[in-house]
Parts: structure tokens; C-alpha cells; sequence
């Protein structure tokens, strides 16, 4: 299920989750992984940030975005990576978000 994520440009505080699934569209237990996200901003910049656990065995993460992250307007991409500590891409998931500007564009913050 696809979800549209619109947020106001300079916003912070708003939760990113993810559940990691398999194909069979079952949770993946991500006990001793650590979890990574890369965010690509609509200007092609990465910035890459560490995520909490929210459940390990549901394969349940989640960030607080902050201004860093609402900045630019325009269409962002997060990739989710669970990396096992052999250092194997356990699971991978991506999250997309539109960052509008502040009051229909009159925006000069």
C-alpha cells in the first residue's frame, strides 16, 4: 500500500516508520542488525542518518525528521537498510516524502 507523505518545508518532529518485509510480505526479525537510512534530498545531496528500533522482532524502525531533513522542497527519497553484523544488506526498504513551501509559497525562511 502506497502512501502519500506531504510535508511543510523548515517542519520538524514528524516520525518516518518503516517495517522491513519480505516477499512473502512477512516482518523480518532484525535482532542483531543495525539499521541505516540515506536521505536524497530533490537536489541529488545525501545525507545519511541512524535511525532507532522500535521493535526488533516486527522489523519496526523509525526517525524523527528534523529541519535537515524538510529544507529543500520537492520529492525526497530515504533508503532503509538492516545490515547483519557480518555486514550482509539483511532487508531494504525506501520511504518517499514531498516537502512543500510554507503558506502556498510565499516562503522566505
Amino acid at each position: 500500500m502506497n502512501e502519500s507523505i506531504v510535508i511543510t518545508r523548515n517542519d520538524e518532529g514528524i516520525e518516518l516508520e518503516v517495517q522491513f518485509i519480505n516477499s512473502k510480505k512477512k516482518a523480518v526479525d532484525i535482532t542483531g542488525c543495525t539499521v541505516e537510512v540515506a536521505f536524497k534530498n530533490p537536489l541529488s545531496e545525501m545525507d545519511h542518518k541512524q535511525p532507532y528500533i522500535k521493535d526488533y522482532k516486527t522489523g519496526t524502525v523509525g526517525i524523527i525528521l528534523d529541519k535537515s531533513s524538510t529544507n529543500v522542497g520537492g520529492l525526497w527519497t530515504t533508503y532503509w537498510s538492516a545490515i547483519s553484523e557480518d555486514g550482509f544488506v539483511t532487508a531494504q526498504e525506501s520511504i518517499y516524502y514531498f516537502v512543500l513551501p510554507r503558506y502556498g509559497g510565499v516562503d522566505n525562511d
